[in-house]
């Protein structure tokens, strides 16, 4: 484990947080990370769990809302992504039709983007906002002066998802990680870029996420800023950490592509050579 305080990840949906998760997961035993992924149903069991067995609990990751700290048991740091809202949303729409899976795979694969954009669907509508104040029920127009509160007040590290690899630099300092490497997860595939839905669309999306508009772009300065201030040798590092980044990339997806052919001294050398790579 990091040091003794805990963590909570609010994980908003495509923001890269499935890409994030697995870096989190190596700093932390398994033994202390709860991971609540389907609101409510799971949150309702991790509240309703015996003190003593919640006691044990270091981490939390999942699509939370802000505010679950008043039940660990010992002081955490808050870490969060933030995406374009528009981006987000068509990211979402085509996320959601690709995966029959999906709860709403059903209901979306007859909308168009436009039909996905003015649903009224939770995820549709100033999610971010809503998870990062905390105000998934009482929520108005004063959840985002909350939530901007609480990315400078309240949340130790928040990145964007357009700048993940200086996001996870930034985490890396502030939160004491060693091992940021990554491979990319649950990326949307067969998507339209941002600028080619029709003006009408990208408006409707805009329109019923004029709340996460505003505190994205209220993050996006606070998050330049703050990079901004560690000169040049930060961008150095990210520049260093995305050559390496792209080695260990290929390493790893070639390694999973093989892995189940080769023989049990084989795989054991290459999570060794692995693991020592990480750890360079």
């Amino acid at each position: 484990m990091v040091n003794d305080r805990g963590l909570i990840f609010l994980h908003v949906p495509k923001t890269a947080g499935s890409t994030l998760r697995p870096i989190i997961d190596r700093h932390y035993a398994a033994g202390v990370i709860c991971k609540l992924d389907v609101l409510p149903r799971d949150l309702e069991i991790f509240l309703n769990l015996p003190e003593q067995s919640r006691s044990k609990i270091r981490v939390l990751e999942g699509h939370l809302q802000f505010g679950l700290h008043e039940h660990l048991s010992v002081p955490v740091d808050y870490v969060t992504m933030l995406r374009d809202p528009v981006d987000r949303i068509i990211s979402m729409y085509y996320w959601i039709l690709g995966n029959q899976k999906h709860v709403l795979n059903n209901l979306v694969k007859s909308m168009s983007l436009a039909d996905f954009a003015s649903s009224g669907f939770e995820i549709t509508t100033n999610h971010q906002t809503k998870l990062i104040s905390g105000l998934t029920q009482n929520f108005s127009a004063d959840a985002l002066s909350v939530a901007k509160n609480n990315l400078t007040s309240h949340i130790t590290a928040f990145g964007l998802n357009e700048k993940f690899d200086e996001s996870l630099i930034l985490f890396k300092s502030l939160l004491g990680w060693k091992r940021v490497f990554y491979v990319r997860r649950n990326v949307t595939k067969n998507r339209l870029r941002r600028d080619e839905p029709p003006d009408s669309t990208i408006q409707l999306i805009k329109n019923h996420n004029a709340l996460d508009i505003e505190l994205y772009d209220f993050a996006r300065n606070r998050f330049d800023e703050i990079i901004g201030k560690r000169g040049p040798s930060f961008q150095d590092e990210v520049v260093s950490f995305r050559r390496r980044n792209k080695i260990y990339s290929k390493f790893t997806t070639g390694r999973n592509l093989v892995r189940r052919a080769l023989p049990p001294p084989a795989r054991a050398a290459i999570k060794k050579g692995l693991r020592a790579f990480r750890s360079s």
